[in-house]
């Protein structure tokens, strides 16, 4: 019989994603599978959607708040591992969907190569010609870059990131799940360094693809009434985060030349080509929203409150 592989998503107040995604599991080749899906606290009818369209095809979670990714998925893994006895696990994004022979070159690959901890896959956009990886390399002056290129063949790499993971249940059973005092996605880059650090094998794998619906995610920030302080949030966890991964998992030596290149480089290419960027309309009010338009928000605050009085 195949390896046994657990599918696991996170599902919250984005029932209709989810619909989409788990549409597209029924049609994958590979057929020895369970579907776990999490319910992180979503307000609505999810749950009562789920279970009345699914039934027990799937294996449902019900959180009584919204955890996190981080911790949303954990509580996935550990259902997966304390009940289905998987060999291998893929954590999903909600509004990713995915192709019919997205498992079968991964399962093979791992199958194939104990050593393995992780794989990541092709990842392509809807509407659109783009193609990337959320997979990267680990170079001694920066982590997270250069990205794969799509086109290549099963190549090792250093962190398979993104909106799917594919793990074997052997690296979670040595470095454990993932840390949910990591946000802003730094979670899944971290376990990646993690598993190296205890000495598994990460690789890309080209069949493996999912479509991801960014525009929708950017869409639902947009119409947000606390965008800003969203972004903000975001923008402030991530470089503590990137800073955090920098002290951990890097040469001591190399320290000094990644932060000059963090704050002397990366930092302000990014807001420059951010703010430069026409086809993202979120980049111009992102910029403005950090560090304009909230800390003046919150500075008039007291005094117009003041002056109601």
């Amino acid at each position: 019989m195949d390896p046994r592989v657990s599918l696991i998503t996170i599902n919250w107040n984005g029932i209709e994603d989810t619909l989409e995604l788990l549409e597209s599991i029924k049609k994958i080749n590979y057929q020895n599978i369970d579907i776990v899906v999490v319910d992180n606290g979503s307000e609505g009818q999810d749950v009562t959607i789920l279970k009345e369209r699914y039934g027990d095809w799937i294996h449902l979670v019900e959180n009584d708040r919204n955890y996190g990714f981080a911790e949303g998925a954990n509580k996935g893994l550990r259902y997966a591992l304390d009940n289905l006895n998987p060999d291998y696990l893929v954590v999903l994004d909600n509004d990713t969907t995915v192709e019919p022979e997205f498992l079968d070159d991964s399962v093979k690959l791992a199958e194939e190569r104990p050593e393995i901890g992780f794989i990541g896959g092709k990842i392509r956009i809807p509407g659109s010609d783009d193609v990337w990886t959320g997979c990267s390399y680990r170079k001694w002056w920066r982590i997270g870059t250069p990205r794969v290129d799509p086109n290549s063949p099963i190549t090792e790499i250093d962190v398979a990131a993104g909106c799917r993971q594919f793990m074997t249940r052997r690296v979670l059973d040595t470095v454990g799940l993932y840390d949910p005092t990591y946000s802003a996605s730094y979670d899944n880059i971290e376990i990646c360094l993690r598993a190296k650090k205890a000495g598994f094998r990460i690789f890309y794998v080209p069949t493996s693809v999912v479509w991801h619906k960014h525009s929708r995610s950017r869409a639902r920030l947009l119409n947000d009434p606390r965008h800003y302080q969203v972004v903000r949030q975001n923008a402030k966890e991530g470089l503590k985060a990137r800073i955090r991964i920098l002290r951990e998992y890097s040469h001591p030596l190399n320290r000094p030349t990644q932060f000059i290149i963090l704050f002397g480089y990366i930092l302000p290419q990014s807001i420059i080509s951010s703010i430069l960027n026409p086809d993202n309309p979120l980049t111009l009010r992102n910029f403005l929203g950090i560090f304009f338009y909230h800390p003046i928000v919150k500075l008039l605050k007291p005094l117009m409150s003041r002056i109601a009085r």
